[in-house]
């Protein structure tokens, strides 16, 4: 099965080679395209993941802060039975998110706080 899967891709290349690949039109290509095909794939593969991470993390965190419990299951803070104090679940994460930024990890905050080495 790989032989005739390399064979083709063989008489693809040479196919492309011999029509005229030295010259760039609407539809020709090179060997390169294999290779910029296979990063695009490897990195549309490694973005699913990361947004599948970053899901069960949503579901994580909405369980732990609204419910009490550990699950990574996508519910709707809607059925909580906090009340009032529903408001003061995203306004203490901004807060901490704040601080952190501000007086915590230079890390976290995207970029380090510098001062010019000489004024413009």
């Amino acid at each position: 099965m790989f032989r005739q899967l390399r064979e083709a891709v063989r008489s693809i290349l040479d196919s492309a080679d011999t029509a005229g690949a030295g010259k760039l039109g609407d539809f020709t290509s090179t060997p390169r395209l294999l290779w910029i095909a296979t990063l695009a794939v490897a990195i549309g593969f490694t973005g699913a993941f990361v947004a599948l991470a970053l899901l069960r993390l949503i579901g994580l965190f909405t369980n732990l802060f609204f419910f009490q419990r550990w699950s990574t299951a996508l519910v709707s803070p809607a059925a909580s039975r906090l009340g009032i104090w529903e408001v003061a679940v995203p306004v203490l994460g901004a807060l901490i998110i704040g601080l952190l930024a501000r007086y915590g990890w230079s890390a976290f905050a995207g970029t380090e706080f510098r001062k010019p080495s000489r004024p413009y």
